[in-house]
């Protein structure tokens, strides 16, 4: 907090910061036509099925990988890297409507691209060390309320990368927000969680789809104090919905209101925005009554049955996911959530290594 005239005024307010919001979530409720915590309910009412898009993020997620864990002198081959690809998401591929006969061009680009973003990033970042990164390692912040999985992480914090695979902003060339977003709110689960400070953590997006696709970004308090007030608005309908109101607010949806930017141009709104948002709500409008009453029912109760395993059951000790900083080390001990105590786990223990083991135990014993 800063202090003026004797008055503590806060950073930022948190809404029930038990309740830990997906930051690739938050990020998502960026879109052209606004920025609303309502583009959450537009993503759960399309349909959720594989595309190329969503796939050749996947096998550029894995190529990174394969490229930092790359202990050969010899590159690694696309055809054995796209028959892991293969291996994993047969399902995936077999259930993707689109045509994939482009998949396997824009991957090898993309897995050339990572090679030679990473090669320029050693020459020129010289805090990168790739033996010491940290490949999605995943994080939350109870202080934010907020959880993400970073897709590189290195260990002393110096390094942060989050790759894309799809384009940069159509007009400037440069990062779009959303990604933008999610990149500042990674740097502030490492500034607030582990007290890193502006400055001390290169932060980089990875466009993976150019060759020059690597941009080095900086703070934006402005832009974060957004993120994290769509955050508290996304809790908020959490609850909302948990209590039965999904009806109240979908009945209110329309184009016009999820349209919150003013600058955006008559032509794109019309042909591409308004016919997406109005054929993801065609189906609630149209619906019967009792299709309308049972989807309400069951968003409800999945709503409620999401709520508390973050936040916990009244009533039940060590439930959800904020048991972890809430509940005292005894209530965990007693609710079987922790083990305390030294475990020896040997083939075959031998007194000779069980007398070792004992000569390092102080005298008064180990907490």
């Amino acid at each position: 907090p800063t202090a003026r005239k004797g008055v503590l005024y806060p950073e930022l307010i948190i809404l029930e910061p038990d309740y830990l919001a997906d930051i690739s979530t938050i990020a998502s409720c960026f879109q052209e036509y606004g920025t609303t915590p309502y583009a959450l309910l537009i993503q759960r009412m399309q349909a959720n099925q594989p595309t190329g898009a969503i796939l050749l993020g996947n096998i550029a997620g894995q190529m990174l990988d394969e490229e930092i864990n790359n202990t050969s002198d010899e590159p690694v081959k696309y055809a054995d890297s796209a028959q892991r690809f293969m291996h994993h998401n047969a399902l995936k591929l077999l259930a993707c409507q689109e045509d994939l006969k482009n998949l396997h061009q824009n991957a090898t680009q993309q897995q050339q691209n990572i090679r030679h973003i990473l090669k320029v990033l050693k020459e020129e970042d010289k805090a990168f060390d790739a033996d010491h990164a940290l490949l999605e390692p995943s994080f939350f912040c109870e202080t934010l309320g907020l959880q993400g999985r970073m897709d590189l992480l290195q260990d002393d914090y110096r390094v942060l990368i989050e790759q894309k695979s799809g384009k940069k902003e159509f007009t400037t060339g440069g990062h779009q927000e959303k990604h933008y977003v999610q990149m500042l709110l990674y740097l502030a689960v490492l500034h607030y969680g582990f007290r890193r400070k502006n400055g001390e953590v290169n932060s980089y997006l990875l466009y993976s789809k150019y060759t020059d696709g690597l941009i080095k970004e900086g703070a934006a308090p402005h832009l974060l104090y957004e993120a994290m007030r769509i955050r508290n608005q996304l809790v908020w309908m959490e609850y909302e919905l948990s209590r039965g109101g999904s009806r109240r607010i979908i009945d209110a949806l329309n184009p016009e209101r999820l349209r919150t930017r003013s600058n955006i141009a008559d032509k794109f709104w019309e042909r591409y925005l308004f016919p997406t948002l109005s054929e993801a709500l065609l189906p609630f409008q149209t619906a019967t009554p009792v299709e309308q009453a049972y989807y309400h029912r069951m968003m409800t109760f999945i709503a409620r049955e999401h709520l508390l395993s973050k936040i916990g059951t009244p009533g039940r000790e060590g439930s959800g996911m904020a048991s972890l900083w809430n509940s005292t080390l005894e209530e965990k001990r007693l609710a079987g959530n922790i083990y305390v105590g030294l475990t020896v786990c040997t083939p075959e223990p031998s007194a000779e290594g069980i007398e070792r083991l004992a000569l390092q135990i102080p005298e008064e014993g180990i907490d």
